[in-house]
């Protein structure tokens, strides 16, 4: 009911952009700390990727993996 604005940070993507919290404003954002290896995470999946189609626009859906070594 009393949403807080997410502190301003930057972190590299998979695709080696920068996703900075600035772009998020006025956004749902929900960040997911999953793992590869990690069956239950691996399963969510498909319904996060729908939950994102469904509110395009509204909701920003960030993914933190928790795979070691997966990127430099």
């Amino acid at each position: 009911q009393d949403p807080k604005p997410l502190t301003d940070f930057a972190a590299p993507t998979i695709e080696g952009q920068q996703l900075r919290t600035v772009d998020l404003r006025g956004k749902v954002v929900l960040v997911n700390f999953w793992a590869t290896w990690c069956p239950p995470c691996v399963t969510e999946v498909p319904d996060l990727v729908r939950l994102q189609a469904k509110y395009a626009g509204r909701l920003v859906i960030v993914g933190i993996s928790e795979d070691h070594g997966a990127v430099d």
